[in-house]
């Protein structure tokens, strides 16, 4: 999700162990670029999402049940953001 939201993968370092290293810590660092354009509520799901703790983590189920039960990234005031995506998010994704 993170690689669709932003165009790029959530853990990063520069080496295959330096990314090992990251996970298991689960650091996700949200004030480098491009996160600093994604909302709270988006960084909040993603959060969740990729908790460290095994037992915290919600499987795809849970997340879409709570992504449709209302979840602010979602669903603001009852209706569906219509934002365009950032274009850097669209040359990432290209």
């Amino acid at each position: 999700m993170c690689g669709l939201l932003v165009g790029v993968p959530p853990f990063w370092a520069e080496t295959q162990k330096g990314i090992f290293d990251v996970v298991l810590k689960g650091y996700i660092d949200f004030d480098s670029d491009p996160w600093h354009v994604i909302s709270d509520s988006a960084k909040d799901l993603i959060r969740i999402m990729l908790s460290s703790k095994p037992a915290e983590c919600l499987t795809a189920h849970e997340v879409y049940i709570y992504l449709f039960a209302g979840h602010p990234w979602i669903c603001e005031n009852g209706v569906a953001p219509d934002r365009p995506l950032d274009p850097d998010v669209l040359s990432r994704l290209k």
